[in-house]
């Protein structure tokens, strides 16, 4: 039988549309703080995976068409939405710029050659942009159910891996990292909780794959923030060793 969200209507509509508000002003916040961070200390805050995935997410949602409606699941003339996904996509655009000037080093053996990883950077971006593009026309995904959730998880996975093949964590901060899962909890709690987004009510194979995504991109978030710290700790002593400061 078909599996539909919860429907918490004791919530009501309203609260549930703040409670997406809110972590659309947490997960952009994060982004203002990587671009910050990355221009202050020369790196950059997203792995190359969560940039190239998270920005086709934006300029699709901008660009369109895929239907009558043209931007996916609201209509082109609603500006307020542009704005918003606009928005994360010109922070994504600046942090790729970020990644292409300062993630040569985490790119080896490609960065050893500067043109070819920028080349091939921009290559993998267009590739994941075409298959997403694909993806969203192929299943018809025009409420971006599957393929956001899919890119944030495919972004939190890169953040883990990260903490171990960076030769250098400081474009990975705290606040941002707290950001972005509290973001995630918030939107996965108020989709699963309310009626915020059923694009098939009739769907008869339910919704148990988008759960799985959310359970696994928190426990991934959850693992992030608890490593964070304490790696960024120990990359700054051995660092300071290799100086010959400790």
């Amino acid at each position: 039988m078909p599996q539909h969200y919860f429907h918490v209507y004791e919530l009501s509509t309203t609260f549930l549309a703040y409670t997406v508000l809110v972590s659309y002003l947490l997960s952009t916040g994060a982004l203002i703080v990587m671009v910050r961070d990355g221009f202050r200390y020369k790196t950059y805050g997203m792995p190359f995976i969560g940039i190239a995935c998270m920005l086709a997410v934006s300029v699709m949602c901008v660009v369109g068409p895929f239907t009558s409606q043209s931007h996916l699941f609201f209509p082109k003339d609603n500006w307020k939405l542009l704005l918003t996904w606009g928005l994360d996509a010109v922070l994504l655009g600046v942090i790729l710029w970020q990644y292409l000037r300062y993630g040569r080093d985490d790119a080896p053996p490609l960065g050893a050659h500067l043109d070819q990883f920028r080349l091939l950077t921009l290559l993998q971006v267009v590739v994941i942009f075409s298959g997403f593009w694909a993806f969203i026309v192929y299943f018809q995904d025009y409420y971006v159910n599957e393929i956001c959730p899919l890119a944030i998880l495919f972004m939190t996975a890169g953040y883990v891996t990260s903490l171990y093949q960076r030769r250098d964590l400081t474009g990975l901060s705290v606040p941002a990292g707290w950001m972005l899962g509290l973001s995630n909890l918030l939107l996965y709690g108020a989709v699963v909780a309310g009626n915020m987004s059923d694009p098939f009510p009739e769907a008869e194979y339910g919704y148990g794959f988008i759960y799985w995504m959310y359970v696994i991109t928190l426990l991934l978030n959850a693992i992030y923030v608890a490593i964070l710290p304490h790696r960024r700790r120990q990359t700054m002593r051995a660092a300071a060793t290799a100086a010959g400061v400790l």
